[in-house]
Parts: C-alpha cells; sequence; structure tokens
C-alpha cells in the first residue's frame, strides 16, 4: 500500500474525530507533512510535488496550487470535509460558526 500524506499548516491540529477516520481508512500508514505557517512558494510547493510522488496526499489545510497540481498530476489526492457547523458563543456576545468536531469525510478529488 502507498503511504498516505496528510498536508498540514503546523499552526492547525488535526481533531480527535479526523485521527480516527484516518486510522480507520488507512490503518497506520499515514503521516502528517507540516507546511510552514508562512506557507510556501511557487518554487517550494514544485519541489515538494517532487518529494510526494507516488503517494495518496490527504489534504487538512488548504494549499490550493499545491493541491490542484497533485490532482493534474494524477495523484490519488482527498481532502478532509465536514459540512456540519457549530454555534459558538464569543465572549463578546457575538455568535459565531465553527466546523464540527463531529460528521467529517474523505472525499476522493
Amino acid at each position: 500500500m502507498k503511504k498516505v500524506l496528510v498536508i498540514l499548516n503546523e499552526q492547525h491540529k488535526l481533531m480527535e474525530s479526523q485521527e480516527a477516520l484516518l486510522n480507520e481508512r488507512f490503518k497506520d500508514n499515514w503521516r502528517i507533512i507540516p507546511i510552514s505557517q508562512n506557507g510556501m512558494t511557487k518554487i517550494q510547493q514544485d519541489e515538494a510535488l517532487r518529494d510526494i510522488k507516488g503517494h495518496v496526499l490527504v489534504f487538512a489545510s488548504p494549499i490550493p496550487y499545491l493541491l490542484g497540481k497533485a490532482v493534474a498530476q494524477g495523484e490519488t489526492t482527498l481532502v478532509l470535509h465536514n459540512d456540519l457547523r457549530d454555534k459558538k458563543e464569543l465572549p463578546n456576545g457575538k455568535i459565531i460558526s465553527v466546523v464540527a468536531k463531529e460528521g467529517w469525510e474523505l472525499l476522493e478529488i
């Protein structure tokens, strides 16, 4: 089985439900590829594309150019997706919507 690489901004953390979904689908055959909080230049993304060639890619953090190029070069590419939202009240009383902790899916591009 191909190694599974999870693309994740270093400022982000996978939720327990996301990790469970990855473990259920890929067992222990996945690892996180941390992406700098400052992002990546186009040159860095082109270099990364060479390094990730032949692997299964799961995008937990959006990196549009890298995602698009990975799909274009024929890599097996998935995204973590959740269309459920929870309402959360901030200390100032403002109510916002945040992504729910449950309801995650792995969608293949």
